[in-house]
């Protein structure tokens, strides 16, 4: 102890630079590491600029200690003394600041250490990475040209600035590179196969569709249990399909792994105000958001509190400022909060019903619903499957999307809503307004098929049958919502071969306002719902405009959805039972416009009356919903499959 202490004494005495720092390493050889960090530290506190070896010693030593940050500080500190061993010094820099996901450190020596290193391709890699994640694009577009193509990681640095660029076709190309390079790479080929739907590179798809012919086949099964959730609803007829194991689940396993899952709380009492707490990152101008959020406002508060619990990006949430006041009093802000500390805020405002509206859909959270404590957990709105992997007791869906067969293919139960499961604005509050064909640039004399899905939509066989529709009416028009020059391109290329001119399609341009679209919809005769991913509000607002909207009858979650509207709307003849049947309703609804027309009356007048638009009967229905929920879980009884009385 003796010796101990005078050495702690030597060390605050006056300092002989060398014999101290020839003391350290003699520490840190022996073994001494808390011994040989204070006297670097004791050193560099008298002589801050340090001297050459120096740092290095106090990078070794901090490595030794796990402290991997500190190590790669001192790192960059003695490559900034001693230039001559730059190179090495900054390759064990970035890496380690690469380990720790230190972006910003990386960018702020970036362009030096790739210099520094020759153009190490493995440091410039690294940097060309950070750069791009810090939005540093002009800088990253310098090196570029040293990443290396064979090396799939790179590939996708690559594939990421592209991205970030908004190069959708640059994208393509260097994911069709990587692939070439590195065919049995798995995240690339998925990646390839997911962006060539986004941009409707048909030959792609049918590649990808060959290949998932059977699933047996070893790339089949490598693509299919790393393909995301949501891309296997653009292809997949097969209700069991969408229920098997995804990228998504096998990660949300490893992640809730991860933290200790809280034991479920007591739901309220029998009397008492059900707490609903409503969880995701959509809380803005979303899709979702703008369905429920007439929902939201006709809450019945005497029997309901509710909270929504935001994880939407802050840049993004400033949307919020629009809402009304006493809807942003309910927001409760968990961005940027660890999924343990999120789960205990909601546990601490004693939620009774957590409400996830994401699925497996971008940004979504779902470990803070598999941790969290309250009583019940359901899933509603956000993703049309089932979402395996995730605590959830019930999913909220309705007769038509969900029939008895499909309860075999859903881990949650299913709780039936009477009618659509779509919620919608009630119609008096869209104001349409006086909309004109010239206005639009559509022709006045011709009949005007409808698509405004997104791109990943359009599937081979929903193309297929638009082919075969406009190749036999060649008078015929097809308005379209198609942004992408890239994907223009292509969808005309794939129409031709189906005998499709390219004058027959009309590519519409963006509506400044809700209103605006509403309006313009009753512009077209007829809108050609996609297979086997149908429009969902794209469809809800279709009708509302009172544009009739032709579906195919599915056999999935979210290619029964159309097929749901139109049932509940009562114009039941807009949906085809086979492709054929399909292409045929099409043909024979363009060429009797009295048959269309009595179809466009009849839906005119069941919009008035149809439960479809009642925002006040919907909301009354959900909330029956919750309750129904409660007493089960009250009368300790768990989750069952049932249907909410009409």
């Amino acid at each position: 102890m003796r010796t101990a202490r005078r050495r702690d004494m030597d060390i605050t005495k006056k300092i002989d630079p060398q014999a101290e720092f020839t003391a350290a390493v003699r520490a840190y050889s022996e073994g001494r590491l808390d011994d040989a960090l204070k006297r670097m530290n004791a050193l560099l506190a008298k002589h801050p600029q340090g001297a050459p070896r120096w740092f290095a010693v106090l990078a070794s030593i901090h490595l030794k200690k796990e402290n991997r940050t500190l190590a790669a500080d001192a790192f960059v500190q003695e490559a900034r003394i001693n230039p001559g061993m730059a190179s090495d010094l900054l390759k064990h820099a970035v890496s380690l600041y690469h380990e720790k996901r230190e972006i910003k450190k990386i960018c702020e020596i970036g362009e030096w250490a790739i210099e520094a290193t020759a153009k190490d391709n493995k440091t410039a890699s690294i940097v060309v990475s950070a750069l791009v994640e810090d939005n540093e694009l002009d800088k990253a577009e310098r090196y570029l040209h040293l990443l290396d193509f064979t090396n799939p990681w790179q590939v996708t640095v690559a594939f990421v600035y592209y991205r970030s660029r908004r190069e959708t076709g640059k994208c393509f190309e260097v994911l069709t590179q990587g692939v070439a390079l590195s065919p049995d790479d798995g995240y690339l080929l998925s990646t390839r196969y997911a962006l060539g739907r986004d941009i409707l590179e048909f030959d792609t798809m049918r590649e990808y569709a060959e290949l998932m012919a059977d699933l047996e086949a070893p790339r089949a099964q490598i693509l299919f249990k790393i393909e995301r959730a949501l891309n296997r609803l653009y292809w997949t007829t097969s209700e069991a399909l969408t229920a098997a194991p995804c990228i998504e689940s096998i990660e949300l396993a490893t992640e809730t792994a991860r933290h200790q899952a809280m034991p479920r709380r007591q739901i309220a009492e029998e009397g008492r105000k059900l707490h609903i707490g409503y969880l995701s990152n959509d809380f803005f101008d979303h899709v979702v958001m703008s369905v429920l959020m007439p929902i939201l406002k006709r809450h019945d508060e005497s029997k309901f509190d509710f909270t929504l619990f935001c994880y939407t990006n802050p840049a993004t949430a400033v949307a919020q400022e629009k809402w009304p006041e006493a809807m942003r009093q309910r927001v409760v802000r968990i961005h940027g909060m660890s999924s343990p500390d999120a789960a205990k805020v909601i546990s601490d405002h004693k939620v009774d019903i957590l409400v996830d509206l994401k699925g497996y859909t971008l940004g979504a959270r779902l470990d803070i619903v598999n941790i969290s404590d309250a009583p019940l957990k359901v899933g509603y709105l956000g993703f049309p499957s089932t979402v395996i992997g995730v605590d959830l007791d019930y999913a909220i869906t309705d007769h038509y999307i969900t029939p008895d067969s499909s309860k075999l293919h859903w881990h949650e139960k299913l709780c039936r809503l009477p009618g659509s499961l779509m919620p919608n604005r009630p119609l008096d509050e869209i104001e349409c307004r006086a909309a004109t064909r010239e206005a639009w640039g559509l022709p006045e004399d011709k009949f005007i098929f409808c698509s405004f899905n997104a791109l990943p939509k359009f599937s081979l066989r929903t193309i297929a049958m638009w082919g075969r529709i406009l190749a036999a009416l060649p008078d015929a028009r097809l308005w379209i919502r198609c942004d992408l020059e890239i994907a223009r391109q292509n969808l005309l290329k794939e129409l031709g071969t189906h005998g499709v001119d390219p004058g027959q399609i009309i590519f519409a341009p963006g509506a400044g306002e809700f209103a605006e679209h509403i309006s313009r919809l009753a512009l077209g005769d007829l809108a050609l719902d996609p297979t086997p991913y149908n429009g969902h509000v794209t469809t809800s607002d279709m009708l509302r405009g009172g544009l009739p909207v032709l579906g195919l009858r599915g056999t999935t979650c979210s290619s029964r959805m159309t097929e749901g509207q139109l049932s509940v709307l009562g114009v039941p003849e807009l949906i085809a039972d086979s492709e054929d049947a399909y292409v045929a309703r099409a043909i024979e609804l363009a060429k009797d416009r009295e048959q269309l027309l009595a179809i466009r009356n009849k839906l005119a007048a069941n919009k008035l009356t149809s439960p479809f638009f009642n925002a006040d009967l919907y909301t009354r229905r959900l909330e029956m919903a919750f309750e129904m929920m409660a007493a089960r879980a009250r009368a300790g009884l768990p989750p069952e499959h049932m249907d909410v009385p009409a």
